[in-house]
């Protein structure tokens, strides 16, 4: 983002870094190095917390206008003090206070590599080759459970390599209870489930090679409490775009950020319940189709997710909030 920052004619630099990762940090000391490069706007990216308010507030008085950005999460504390707040979907935006809503602006996550997309869709005798890419180490197969003996799930997820993938899997079994165990074991043991350590060449690769995309969501619960929606409500789009960016016609649990996306029976597919989930994918096993909804959910999110279009969102709200 900050390239197409400076091609705006804004000169960015990093006031503060933590050592490791941490969204409520001691900010001590940045105001007065914000204050000493002269800064006139400072973005606060995923940092809240005390110290985050009091900076925001010390921030005002020397007249440096503040932007916080934050992902999948409501902190009404953070927005309330500073001059603007960008957040990853309109569901997000929807959930502050009505007095925010004019300062609340809404910037996706970029396609990270457009240029990467698939050419082949595979034929009817081959088995239907799906990919699911989480930030999790999945220890199941959410709303499918064990996929039909025509289909592959690859899941490329937070797992170990090598041997420390045997290690993760010992404690795994150990932490369980009985049932449990069994469960996991199967999952193991089931030839048509493979799960792949997480790496940025690793995602893109198993999504090329895929037929298709699944992104099956657990939905048990509609208020946590404190009463905001759940984390699974407030997910961003970025896992679904960037699959349909690669030309795979995806299968999703529908939640508010996919729905602004998907085109049920278009450029994808929702599914909710276990039947729902096999419908689709049976209906999925038509090449022709994947290829027909592959290349509409590629057009469908090529532009409009692009990076370009997302920095020239951050930008607008950089000039907004100067010129306050």
């Amino acid at each position: 983002m900050l390239p197409f920052l400076e091609s705006a004619g804004w000169k960015t630099s990093i006031i503060f870094e933590p050592e490791e990762a941490n969204e409520a940090p001691n900010l001590s000391g940045v105001l007065e190095r914000v204050v000493s490069e002269n800064c006139n706007v400072v973005i606060l990216q995923k940092v809240s917390g005390q110290s985050a308010v009091a900076l925001v507030k010390g921030l005002s008085e020397f007249g440096i206008r503040s932007i916080f950005v934050i992902c999948d999460r409501v902190d009404v504390k953070m927005a309330s003090v500073a001059d603007a707040t960008v957040v990853i979907s309109d569901y997000l935006k929807s959930l502050y206070p009505p007095e925010l809503q004019s300062r609340i602006y809404v910037v996706h996550d970029g396609i990270e590599n457009p240029e990467c997309f698939k050419t082949d869709w595979g034929c009817h005798n081959d088995p239907l080759r799906s990919v699911l890419v989480t930030s999790h180490d999945l220890d199941s197969l959410p709303i499918i459970d064990f996929p039909p003996k025509w289909m592959r799930v690859c899941i490329v997820g937070r797992y170990q390599f090598g041997w420390q993938r045997l290690r993760e899997i010992y404690w795994k079994l150990r932490e369980k209870c009985h049932s449990d165990r069994l469960s996991y074991a199967r999952f193991l043991m089931n030839r048509n489930i493979t799960c792949v350590p997480w790496s940025p060449d690793t995602v893109w690769r198993e999504m090329i090679s895929a037929d298709i995309g699944v992104i099956p969501i657990l939905n048990s619960a509609d208020v946590e409490s404190g009463g905001l929606p759940p984390d699974w409500k407030r997910k961003s789009e970025n896992r679904l775009t960037m699959k349909m960016s690669a030309g795979l016609p995806v299968v999703a649990t529908p939640i508010p950020s996919y729905e602004a996306v998907i085109n049920h029976g278009q450029n994808g597919l929702f599914a909710s319940s276990a039947a729902d989930w096999f419908r689709c994918l049976e209906k999925l096993r038509d090449p022709g189709l994947r290829r027909e909804m592959g290349i509409a959910a590629r057009l469908s999110v090529t532009n409009s997710y692009s990076k370009e279009e997302q920095a020239a969102k951050l930008i607008k709200v950089l000039n907004d909030t100067k010129s306050d």
